[in-house]
């Protein structure tokens, strides 16, 4: 499968005269939806439709629906996800792009809805990985997506109070501020069972914790063997996806 990353992390800033928009102030009960939802979600839009007055736009095309001035929900449809590759990729960029207009609403709570199926369960962990570490967003899958709208909010409202224990600073050139070896070697060790010792084995075996998340599972048990694997991938899970 192929990596969803690019060597070079994508700026979060951007150009220094690029003008990101402002989050709209919604009225109660509004939610500002893509337009690409109109026809092609009719199941999605019902939903929608039972729990808010829908209004569309297409000023924020990387947002899919703005339920409220402070959420930000982007879907990653089947079809985006198996299009992204080394040379489309889409994925990363709609991340950044919604990353950027984050920061840009101070306020504002991002969710990414991961469409989960048989063909793209391969590529989860991966797109899970992206969003946590370059862009600190949390990762809500789901098979259904006309089933996420009734706890859609509530989800949101998890996200924003659910520290991300993978969380570093960007600088303006894009790339993450540098983590100590301190730093690296408390969140590792801040999964169960990891030690001291073995957070230095993993970073020592991959470089840094960006190489550690990024590396395979056979990787990582072949330094610390399959259950500690299996604990780093579950704490992963267990932090960063709803």
């Amino acid at each position: 499968m192929e990596d969803f990353r690019s060597s070079t992390p994508v700026s979060a800033s951007g150009s220094a005269n690029a003008q990101m928009p402002t989050v709209p102030k919604l009225p109660f009960g509004h939610c500002l939806v893509n337009p690409r939802w109109r026809k092609d979600a009719a199941v999605m839009m019902s939903e929608i439709q039972k729990y808010f007055t829908v209004m569309y736009s297409d000023e924020f095309d990387y947002v899919d629906f703005i339920p409220s001035s402070s959420h930000l929900v982007s879907v990653l449809t089947e079809e985006e996800i198996k299009e992204n590759s080394e040379q489309n990729q889409n994925v990363r960029r709609k991340l950044a792009r919604l990353y950027k207009l984050r920061e840009k609403n101070n306020n504002s709570t991002p969710l990414v809805v991961y469409q989960l199926s048989e063909l793209t369960q391969p590529s989860f962990f991966k797109i899970q990985t992206l969003c946590v570490l370059d862009f600190h967003m949390a990762v809500y899958p789901v098979s259904n997506l006309g089933q996420t709208i009734p706890g859609l909010l509530d989800r949101i409202k998890v996200a924003a109070k659910v520290p991300n224990p993978f969380k570093a600073d960007r600088t303006a050139g894009g790339a993450q501020s540098s983590w100590t070896g301190k730093d690296q070697l408390l969140v590792l060790m801040g999964v169960p069972g990891i030690k001291e010792i073995h957070a230095r084995k993993l970073l020592g075996k991959f470089g840094s914790l960006r190489g550690v998340m990024m590396a395979k599972p056979t990787d990582i048990s072949s330094v610390v063997g399959d259950r500690l694997s299996r604990a780093l991938e579950s704490f992963l899970d267990r932090n960063n996806s709803l």
